[in-house]
Formats: C-alpha cells, sequence, structure tokens
C-alpha cells in the first residue's frame, strides 16, 4: 500500500512540476521579448541597437538601479545607464540567436568605467555603446567619449546560465529574486 501512495505522489510531483514549467514559461520574460521584437520588427543588432537609443535616454542622475531585469528596466524606465542599456540590447540580440558580451572599460585607475556591447556578426565581435551611441567603432572610440585614457576592456559573459533560467520561466524567476532579496521596484530617491 504505501508502494502504491508512493507511485501516486510521483505521478502528481512529475504533473505539478511539468504544469509549473509551462505556466512558468508562458508567463516569461523570453515571450515578453519575442513579441516586443515581433512588434517592432526588430531582426538584427543594429536595428535592436537604433531602437534601445530611440526609446531610451542616459539618466541625468547618478543614481543607479541595481538587480533590474531587462523587462523591468524596458517596462518602467526612460533612461539606462551604460551597463543596463548593454544589457537589455544584449537580451534582446540573444533571443534574435546572435552570441553576446559585455565589456567593462578600465582606466588607469583600474576602475571600471563604462559598459558596451558586443555581438558576433558575421565572425566578428562588433560593439554598440549605448549612452554614446556609437555602433562598430573601436573601444577606444568609447573611451574617448567618456574621457577616460582606456587601459583595458574586460570581457564578461552575457547572458549566463542565471540569466537563460529568470528570463525562462516566470517562477523561477521570482523564487530567485525572493532568495536573494531582490525586489523588483525603484526604491524612493
Amino acid at each position: 500500500m504505501a508502494k502504491g501512495k508512493l507511485k501516486y505522489a510521483t505521478i502528481i510531483c512529475i504533473v505539478v512540476g511539468f504544469i509549473l514549467l509551462i505556466v512558468g514559461y508562458i508567463k516569461s520574460d523570453s515571450l515578453y521579448y519575442d513579441n516586443l521584437l515581433k512588434s517592432n520588427n526588430l531582426s538584427n543588432p543594429s536595428q535592436v541597437f537604433n531602437w534601445t537609443t530611440q526609446n531610451f535616454s542616459t539618466p541625468k542622475s547618478l543614481y543607479v538601479h541595481p538587480n533590474l531585469s531587462p523587462r523591468y528596466l524596458i517596462e518602467k524606465h526612460k533612461s539606462l545607464w551604460c551597463d543596463e542599456g548593454a544589457i537589455v540590447m544584449a537580451t534582446l540580440d540573444n533571443k534574435l540567436g546572435y552570441k553576446t558580451r559585455l565589456v567593462d572599460l578600465y582606466g588607469y585607475d583600474n576602475i571600471a568605467h563604462h559598459t558596451i556591447l558586443q555581438v558576433i556578426e558575421k565572425g566578428q565581435w562588433v560593439n554598440y555603446d549605448f549612452t554614446f551611441r556609437l555602433s562598430n567603432q573601436p573601444l577606444v572610440k568609447s573611451s574617448d567619449s567618456f574621457h577616460m585614457k582606456l587601459k583595458k576592456g574586460r570581457i564578461k559573459t552575457y547572458p549566463k546560465l542565471y540569466n537563460y533560467l529568470i528570463n525562462n520561466n516566470y517562477f523561477i524567476k521570482r523564487i530567485v529574486f525572493a532568495l536573494r532579496g531582490i525586489k523588483e521596484e525603484d526604491p524612493v530617491r
């Protein structure tokens, strides 16, 4: 009898898990990005860059919004910092099937002062700088725009497994954000 209950409980867990995966995906940020790309006729990184630079400005204040998802930034913000703009573009480009990465630009003070996006196009890494509205320009052009002497660029993989998980299942995102203490809201300034 205990063996039958265990089998029944296992089947229920599998069915509930399957339902959570399906509903989690239907409510996921991933489908939101697909719809955004389709409704704006975005099919390549250049179009994503143009859409992002036309729809978002750079902030006038020094207030930073850490840990916000790309979807939240797209829906709730009219201005983005360099890394936020790079992450929004990387998320959308990645949904289009392009390989992406972020590059932090370091000055001779060994501090990262700026972040840009790189996308593989036709076998080459192409630079996209949201803040200074530069595309397909060398890293030094971005650092010159920032009035910084470039020492090095540090490459960061994006998206990481974490980003795939939170973008592709609503419930996983809610659990991860709760465990990390992340609230998707702008704190009072």
